[in-house]
């Protein structure tokens, strides 16, 4: 029943039913993530209001919380809609045949040739300036972007090798 009704729809009904199946997904492991959490990490109600001081000790529940939304929000909404597609949602998926060396060394490739373009668009962004009737919002913008810069140094400073694998 349920996969007729994917399979059979316009394209558009199948975009809708695919982005609700992944925010059903979401909350669905987000939720659960939570409730193992509470006991994981010692929390209670009270201090998860209290998550956004963010500092070195309670960077691992933020690290946590990064693992969630990456299984819930990519990898499980991928798998569950393989299966409400194909009767072979691994083939479905693009798994069906490895990948060959030219798509290897194309991706190898295209790391170090686009880390310049990236940097360049950081400087960019970095040195824009707005006119000073949005100088509020430029404010606003960077206090942003500086509290980014501190949460991403906390989640790459690590002092092990099982840190660093994790990073």
């Amino acid at each position: 029943m349920i996969k007729s009704l994917f399979r059979e729809s316009p394209a558009w009904m199948q975009l809708i039913l695919s982005l609700l199946v992944a925010i059903v997904v979401f909350a669905t492991v987000f939720v659960v993530g939570i409730i193992i959490a509470i006991p994981l990490f010692n929390l209670n109600f009270a201090s998860l209001g209290s998550l956004g001081n963010i500092d070195k000790d309670s960077i691992h529940i933020f690290k946590y919380l990064q693992i969630l939304q990456g299984i819930g929000l990519f990898i499980l909404p991928a798998i569950a809609l393989g299966y409400i597609y194909s009767d072979k949602p691994f083939n479905w998926l693009g798994f069906k045949q490895a990948s060959t060396l030219e798509q290897i060394i194309l991706v190898v490739a295209i790391v170090p040739v686009s880390l310049p373009v990236i940097n360049l668009l950081a400087e960019l962004n970095a040195s824009m300036k707005l006119p000073e009737a949005f100088a509020r919002l430029e404010a606003a913008m960077r206090a942003a972007e500086d509290n980014a810069a501190h949460l991403t140094e906390l989640f790459l400073a690590t002092d092990s090798y099982g840190g660093l694998a994790f990073n």
